[in-house]
This record gives C-alpha cells, sequence and structure tokens, in this order.
C-alpha cells in the first residue's frame, strides 16, 4: 500500500516534470515563431515601400490586358519586336503614369527623405515623449515673445528687483505661431528636469504651406549644449527659451542699451548669459547651462528660396549656399562687432577676428597682449621625411603671425635614415635665429611607429605652456591661424582644439572635426568643395565637436598632463579621438576651429588606413579597443543628433534607404546560361560599375558580404521604364542574377540633364558570400523592360574573386 503510493506519487511528479519542460520548449518556439513573424512582416513593409512593388502593380495590370510581364533574348533573336507585342498595353497612360508615378515618388524620396522620416516618424516622437506639465500650468509658467517684443520686455525685466510675479520661462521665437502648441510643456518638462539650465531649444523645420496643408522640409537638427557653436552663429535658430530669473539688471542693460535689430538683441541677450557663465562662472562645459530637446517643435512659415529640386539637396556636394536658408544667421560679418564687445566685457583678455576664406563668415576669438602670450610647444613626429618636414616648419615661420620667442619646435624621429637624421639636424639648428623661435630640439630614437609614444615623448621635452600637436606634412596658408586656434584655448573649459584642413591643391575639405556615427568616428564633409556653405554652419563657423584631428591640435600643457597625454595602446589610429574622449569625460569641451585653415598632405607619411586588409584590420582593432575603454560613447555623440545619416559624409535625414543598409543582401533569382548571355547582349547600354568587393566589415559579427555599386542607363530611352539586376558571371560562362537597390545619383543628373529620367541610375547590391562559390567573377547589368519584358545586358571589366 504505502509503496503503490509511493509509486503514484512519484509517477504524478515525474508526469509534472515533462509538462513543465514541453510547456517551456513551446514558449521558447512560440517566441521564436513571434520574432520570426516580426521580421517578415518588417521585410514585408519594406518591399512593399519600394519602388519594386509599387511596379509590380503596374505589371499585374499590364498582363491583365494581355501584356506581357517578361520577354527573353530568344524572341529578340528570332525577329520578334517585344516593344511591339506589348504596345497595345503600353499606350495605356494610365500604366505609364503609375510607372512614373512610382519612379518619381522613390527618387524624391531618396533626394530629400525628410518628408517621408517626419510623416512616419516625427509625430511618432513627440507622441511618445515624456510631458510632465500640464497645458494650464504651462499657460501659467510659460510666456511666449515675440523677437520684435524683445527690447521691450527687457525693459520692463531691468526696472524690477523681484522677479517673482514672472513666468518660470520666456519662450522667445521669431514666429510665435510657428511653435508646436506642446513647446510650453516640453520646454517646462525639460527646465525642471534640469534646475540649473538658462536655455531650453528644440529642432525647427520649414512648411512648404503657410496653412500648414504642405510637406515638411528643410530640418534643423540641433546639438546638445554648444556654447562655441553658439559663438560661430545663433544656432538656438527660431526659437528660444530663457528662464526668466536669471535675466538679471546688468544683463538686461547689455542687452537694451543699443538700437539693435530683434535678432541682434536675441543674439546678444543668449551670448552675454553664455559668456557671463563661461568666463565668471565655474561650470568646465556648461553641460546643464542650457537643455536641448530632439523633437521639432517648430515649423517656418517661409521655405528657404533657390531649393533645388533635381540636382541634389543642400546636404551633398551638389547642393545649393545655405546662406539662402532664413534660420541660419548669426555667422556673417556684421555681428563681429557685437561678439568682439561681449567676448571683451567678460573675458577681460583683447579681440581679434576677422573675414574666413569663406567669404562673409566672420570669427572672432579672444587674445592676450603680445608679451603675454602664451609659449607654443610644437611636437612634430617625422621620419625620413626631411623635405617634407623642412616644408612644414618653414610655412609656419614665414606665414605665421605670432609673437617673437613664443614658439618652440620639438621634432620626434623613431628612425630615420643617416642621411636624413643629418639634413634635419642641420635645419633645427639653422631656424633657431628665427625671431618667432625660442628654442628646438631633436629626439631620435628608432623605434616601431607609435605616432602616441612619439607624441608623449616631445610634450616631456616641452617647455612651453601650450602643446600644439602637428604632422609633418602640414603646410600653413594664412597668418592668423595659430592665434586662432591659442584664443579659443583661453576661453575656460576648452580641451583640444583642431583647425580646418584643405587637400593639397584644391580648396577641398579634408577635416572640418571628428563625429562619433554608428559606424565609428568618422570625417563628415570629406572632399566636400570648399565654395559654399553646408549644414548650419558646419565647416564654416567654430563647433564643438566630440573630437578634432591630431594632425593638428592644439591644448593646455596641463590639460594634456591631466589625462595622461595620448594612449600608447593605439599606436596609429583613434589616439587623437581617444585623447578627446578622455578629455570629455573630464568635463572639457573640444572645439573645432574652422576658420583656422591648413593643407594637410595626407597618409604622405604612411598611407591610407584602409589600403590593405591588414591596415583595415589593425583599424578595426583600433576602434574596437577605443569602445572598450569608452563604451559610453559608442554610436553617441551629442553634437550630432541621431536624427541623421549615420554612415555617410553628408547631413541628411537618417532614413534608411535601401542602399545605405550595409547588411541588406539579396538572393539570386536566376542564372542565364552563356548563349543567352549572347543573345541579350547590347553595346547600347551605358554602365560604369565603380567598385565590386567584399565590403570592409565595421564589426566582426557582421557576415562576409560581397557588395556592387555603379551606374547604368539607357540613351535616348525612359529609364524609369527599366528595372536593373546585378549579374556575376563565373568562369564557366553561366551569369547568376540578383536584383540591385536603385540609388539616386546626383553627379549623373548633372553630366546626363539632357538623358530622360535617369536620377535613379544608380545601383547597389549585397550578396552574402556563402551564396557564391570560390571563383573569380565578372560583374555586368541586366535590364529588363518593366511593360514589354525586353533585356539588354553588358559587362564591365570589374572582377571580384570570392575565396
Amino acid at each position: 500500500m504505502d509503496q503503490r503510493e509511493f509509486n503514484w506519487a512519484a509517477y504524478y511528479r515525474q508526469a509534472g516534470e515533462r509538462e513543465k519542460k514541453q510547456a517551456e520548449s513551446l514558449m521558447v518556439k512560440l517566441y521564436a515563431e513571434e520574432k520570426h513573424r516580426d521580421e517578415l512582416q518588417e521585410k514585408y513593409d519594406k518591399i512593399t515601400g519600394g519602388i519594386a512593388w509599387k511596379s509590380l502593380d503596374v505589371m499585374r495590370k499590364i498582363r491583365s490586358a494581355g501584356g506581357k510581364l517578361f520577354g527573353s533574348g530568344k524572341q529578340k533573336a528570332s525577329g520578334a519586336d517585344p516593344e511591339k507585342e506589348g504596345a497595345s498595353v503600353w499606350a495605356d497612360p494610365e500604366i505609364c503614369r503609375e510607372i512614373l508615378a512610382a519612379y518619381e515618388e522613390e527618387l524624391a524620396g531618396q533626394m530629400d527623405p525628410y518628408p517621408d522620416w517626419y510623416d512616419r516618424e516625427a509625430k511618432t516622437l513627440q507622441e511618445n515623449a515624456a510631458c510632465t506639465v500640464s497645458a494650464d500650468e504651462a499657460q501659467r509658467l510659460c510666456r511666449i515673445i515675440s523677437y520684435q517684443e524683445i527690447d521691450a520686455v527687457l525693459e520692463q525685466l531691468r526696472g524690477e528687483k523681484d522677479k517673482g510675479n514672472w513666468p518660470e520661462l520666456l519662450l522667445f521665437a521669431e514666429e510665435p505661431d510657428s511653435l508646436s502648441a506642446d513647446a510650453p510643456k516640453f520646454a517646462l518638462t525639460a527646465m525642471r528636469e534640469h534646475p540649473n539650465a538658462v536655455f531650453w531649444y528644440a529642432d525647427e523645420d520649414h512648411g512648404t504651406d503657410p496653412a500648414g496643408a504642405g510637406k515638411h522640409v528643410w530640418p534643423f537638427f540641433k546639438p546638445d549644449w554648444s556654447p562655441d557653436t553658439l559663438s560661430g552663429f545663433f544656432y538656438f535658430g527660431s526659437y528660444v527659451g530663457v528662464r526668466s530669473r536669471a535675466l538679471s539688471s546688468t544683463i538686461c542693460e547689455t542687452v537694451c542699451k543699443k538700437e539693435i535689430t530683434p535678432r541682434e538683441r536675441i543674439y546678444r541677450l543668449c551670448l552675454s548669459l553664455t559668456y557671463q557663465d563661461l568666463f565668471l562662472g565655474e561650470s568646465k562645459t556648461g553641460a546643464d547651462f542650457a537643455c536641448h530637446t530632439p523633437l521639432i517643435l517648430y515649423t517656418g512659415k517661409e521655405v528657404p528660396p533657390h531649393r533645388p529640386k533635381t540636382e541634389g539637396v543642400f546636404e551633398n556636394t551638389n547642393s545649393d549656399d545655405y546662406r539662402s536658408c532664413g534660420n541660419y544667421w548669426g555667422y556673417e560679418t556684421q555681428y563681429i562687432p557685437m561678439k568682439k564687445e561681449l567676448l571683451t566685457k567678460f573675458s577681460s583678455y583683447g579681440c581679434a577676428g576677422g573675414s574666413t576664406a569663406l567669404r562673409g563668415v566672420g570669427n572672432v576669438y579672444p587674445l592676450k597682449k603680445p608679451e603675454d602670450m602664451p609659449t607654443v610647444s610644437v611636437v612634430i613626429p617625422s621620419k625620413d621625411h626631411a623635405g617634407v618636414l623642412k616644408t612644414c616648419i618653414s610655412s609656419f615661420l614665414e606665414r605665421t603671425d605670432y609673437p617673437e620667442n613664443k614658439v618652440e619646435f620639438i621634432v620626434v624621429d623613431n628612425g630615420s635614415a643617416e642621411e636624413c637624421r643629418k639634413l634635419t639636424e642641420s635645419f633645427l639648428e639653422e631656424i633657431k635665429t628665427h625671431p618667432m623661435v625660442r628654442r628646438t630640439a631633436y629626439l631620435y630614437h628608432r623605434a616601431p611607429f607609435n605616432f602616441s609614444a612619439m607624441c608623449n615623448a616631445g610634450a616631456k621635452a616641452a617647455e612651453g605652456e601650450l602643446l600644439l600637436l602637428l604632422n609633418d606634412d602640414i603646410e600653413i596658408l594664412v597668418n592668423d591661424w595659430l592665434n586662432i586656434l591659442v584664443g579659443q584655448s583661453l576661453i575656460p573649459g576648452t580641451g583640444a582644439v583642431g583647425a580646418k584642413l584643405w587637400y593639397p591643391g584644391f580648396e577641398r575639405i579634408q577635416h572640418a572635426g571628428i563625429t562619433n556615427l554608428a559606424v565609428g568616428p568618422s570625417h563628415k564633409l570629406i572632399t566636400f568643395p570648399e565654395d559654399r556653405l553646408y549644414y548650419y554652419g558646419h565647416g564654416a563657423v567654430s563647433m564643438d565637436m566630440m573630437a578634432v584631428t591630431a594632425a593638428c591640435l592644439l591644448v593646455k600643457r596641463e590639460i594634456y598632463d591631466e589625462v595622461g597625454g595620448l594612449n600608447e595602446e593605439l599606436a596609429v589610429a583613434y589616439n587623437d579621438v581617444e585623447f578627446c574622449f578622455h578629455l570629455l569625460k573630464k568635463g572639457y569641451r573640444n572645439v573645432q576651429r574652422n576658420d583656422a585653415v591648413l593643407c594637410h598632405h595626407e597618409s604622405l607619411s604612411r598611407g591610407r588606413d584602409d589600403a590593405s586588409d591588414e591596415k583595415w584590420d589593425r583599424l578595426y582593432a583600433e576602434r574596437r579597443k577605443l569602445y572598450d575603454l569608452y563604451p559610453e560613447y559608442e554610436g553617441v555623440d551629442p553634437y550630432y543628433s541621431p536624427y541623421l545619416v549615420q554612415d555617410l559624409a553628408e547631413y541628411v535625414t537618417g532614413k534608411t534607404d535601401p542602399f545605405v543598409d550595409r547588411l541588406d543582401t539579396t538572393e539570386c533569382v536566376r542564372i542565364i546560361q552563356p548563349d543567352e548571355l549572347k543573345s541579350i547582349g547590347s553595346d547600347q547600354m551605358q554602365l560604369t560599375v565603380d567598385r565590386v568587393l567584399i565590403q570592409r566589415k565595421f564589426r566582426m559579427d557582421e557576415p562576409d558580404i560581397l557588395l556592387a555599386e555603379g551606374w547604368c542607363y539607357l540613351p535616348g530611352e525612359d529609364n524609369a521604364m527599366y528595372e536593373a539586376f546585378l549579374t556575376l558571371r563565373a568562369s564557366d560562362g553561366a551569369a547568376y542574377v540578383y536584383p540591385v537597390k536603385a540609388k539616386y545619383r546626383y553627379d549623373v543628373c548633372s553630366i546626363l540633364s539632357h538623358e530622360k529620367n535617369v536620377g535613379l541610375a544608380g545601383f547597389a547590391c549585397r550578396v552574402q558570400k556563402k551564396e557564391l562559390q570560390k571563383g573569380i567573377y565578372q560583374a555586368g547589368l541586366l535590364y529588363r523592360h518593366r511593360g514589354t519584358g525586353r533585356e539588354l545586358w553588358k559587362e564591365s571589366a570589374e572582377t571580384v574573386e570570392v575565396q
């Protein structure tokens, strides 16, 4: 009896355990299926939202009307004319209109992705954003004031000692009725989260219809608090909130004492409060001095003129100039006197400034008396480039305006050949008599290349108050560059100061600060021409940045020592970025001075980092080490909006276009045998394959992916009526066919303006390497008419080896 009861109890326990495990297994399967469903839904949404799916809707209509969806080369070879076979269908104007509409929608979305992004995401972001202030509180605690009314309001404030009767927040706006109704609520919510903040601001855009029925265009995604950017231009733009208790009688008097324009008055107010905090306060960064809500809470009614419609947007190399953008102002030379006056008033230094290489852009910086200017120790790593080094230092001495006996040169050599060593020693001895030169030093020590170690060695030997890390392939262009960098270093809280670099022989941007993108630290606007103003001051005015390049980096000696110099574990790449990250973590601001312009003969010393697999692997390893040291900064940049694109040099809304997604691969849809290829080959097509290769990895867990990019068109035909496929022809002659992503190419549009609908002539295609057999593949392109199925094929000379 007891034994039987025991056995039954054991049985039920075992049965219960089995059921529990089975339930857990089913839950795991259910979770996996739900995840798979979500992935399929995401892919479905991506497919149905693209031009290919929209074209298929048209194809179904063609098929139901008796037209041919697919043609073949055999039809063409036998004398059949696929164009005529589908002529009855193709004459249908509705079908043509639908194909063209789908094409134009895709083209418009790639030319300017912001309207689509706004409709899809901006409203949702605003709806989901936390807001702890009610509408009634906002009306009571926030007063909205037009820029035109600032003078009267400040005059009233100046006469009141007790500000207790005033609302908590004064929200100044160029066009108050352009503010979102929720702006006061978001402003007060942010100010309560940051009780010491003086300023509040958010992002803005423009509307194509003053009545509010049009599209949203021209977004301005602003950085988090950036006092040095504010010195460059009024980046608050069309509206800014100011805490009323911060408006002392002294500040009000500073702003109200002159007859000036409303814009200059709001700029004067904000700069006065900023300089008061920087020079008279104790804050290094002022990170809590202003709070930024990353939402579009203002839509201007006036759309900037001269918006290009078919030749690109304002953030690419084919763009117009941001001078025509009404909410980009404060950089002009007319604001120089005001900036000088306020900088002198609050800093107690002298002040200098003028127009930069970009006409009409003003810059200002503080300066001490010549005898009080700090000594600059110039640390130059160099090996086997005596002639290059001589050009660098000679141009420095010939074209730099700096006081006498205030510069020392320290050359750090890790093992030049004997002849080069003697030339360097002789040259350094020769320049000792120059009035500017205080002393020279030559540190020669044979060792493997380690940029960080060389800079640190030079810093230890330096005697100056400021350290200037300078590449030996830098050439000086303008005489005020060093005064600008030194002047910026005098502003409290400044960490590393960087100069703007041009490519040699061209007025093209090589360096205008380092932005920390999702793909890693990157140079924005690289190779862009220096003939216009880009996205809201980038590359033109002083800017707070995550990092600046050590090709020309100035920093106070005491700050360099405070963080231990450059990290010698990062021998080649990212050592300057790590240094700047360290400064940020310590509370300093890194500043890019785009008004100090130099020429950099980049990579003359050691070649490009991505020139070989070995160098790319080293670059990846050092980037990984960087983020291991600073995990909090991976993919984060307070001075660059997450809504902007994360892997391009341009400044566009971060819509994930199909051709941009590095991991979006496609599969083979067809194999064309050699005989059929011959029958559809065409010399009529104009094909350029820019590159076909195994793309570089930004993360080690990425799969190996073959990338092909280029452009193609048919002269004299409507290219919107064709869809493209990449072909990879193997050694046996068979071609594997892959769908491509249509890509907007503004350069092609510019060159082929006489051709019809070549805006999406570009293509990009990614194929997982594991889908391909080992061997050498030759890249080509297959063109198929969307209505008749007519096929044309052309092959390029470009090949790729799959190992």
